[in-house]
């Protein structure tokens, strides 16, 4: 099978995508796959995004504002198109960097190379860009409501319910049931790349995971407050 389709593999047979990582010639093939269904989705999603972010601005926006929001937004999709492979690759290059490190500590000197965790990255970000495509399409057809976010559906916020802790609703947000797919796609691939046990595999998928949310939820955190957005 060809190495276009390893992402496709890992949707529907992560297992037999886990052993075909070590066997990846070229990385940039996967890589390619994944950057195109991104720019795909972001184009597709982009009227979405838009109408989000009109109803995040402060209560103080005038029409004016909104208008110019709307506008930059609109002039801001091409370059933010076009940028997405790029941030797809930094994205997957620090997912693996982190990957590598945790490996390191809980499985020593047998992890793989940082090459086979940026394929298994790149690989295992289909479940992402799947839970922005139903999000998206939950959004738009199904809902009559907008969600905070692209990929939210599914979620434990919907099961725990809570009030206006802006960093709560975030972590909520991103336990959802792709967060789970992920998960378990990444410990198959690890526990091949590092030869270990599927628990020590699992506890660096969820070590990896744990740092990277905290870094995004602080981010979004501080531009919540820079910006006064209301969410």
């Amino acid at each position: 099978m060809s190495d276009y389709f390893l992402p496709f593999l890992m949707l529907v047979r992560p297992r037999q995508a886990a052993d075909r990582l070590p066997s990846v010639v070229a990385w940039w093939r996967p890589f390619a796959v994944i950057a195109i269904l991104a720019m795909g989705l972001c184009l597709l999603s982009h009227p979405l995004a838009v109408s989000i972010a009109v109803s995040h601005l402060p209560p103080s926006a005038t029409s004016d504002d909104i208008a110019q929001v709307r506008e930059w937004l609109i002039d801001d999709l091409v370059s933010r198109t076009l940028l997405l492979p790029l941030r797809t690759a930094v994205e997957c290059a620090c997912s693996a960097l982190l990957l590598l490190a945790f490996s390191r500590a809980f499985t020593g000197r047998t992890a793989g190379s940082f090459r086979g965790f940026f394929v298994l990255s790149l690989a295992a970000s289909i479940f992402h860009l799947l839970g922005r495509g139903v999000s998206t399409l939950w959004a738009s057809v199904i809902n009559d409501s907008l969600p905070s976010s692209l990929g939210t559906v599914l979620s434990a916020a919907d099961l725990f319910p809570t009030g206006g802790d802006y960093s709560i609703i975030l972590l909520l947000t991103s336990i959802n049931l792709f967060t789970l797919l992920y998960l378990g796609s990444v410990t198959l691939g690890l526990a091949v790349l590092c030869r270990c046990s599927t628990w020590k595999a699992f506890l660096v998928a969820v070590a990896t995971w744990t740092v990277s949310t905290a870094f995004s939820i602080t981010v979004l955190f501080l531009l919540r407050n820079a910006y006064q957005l209301r969410f």
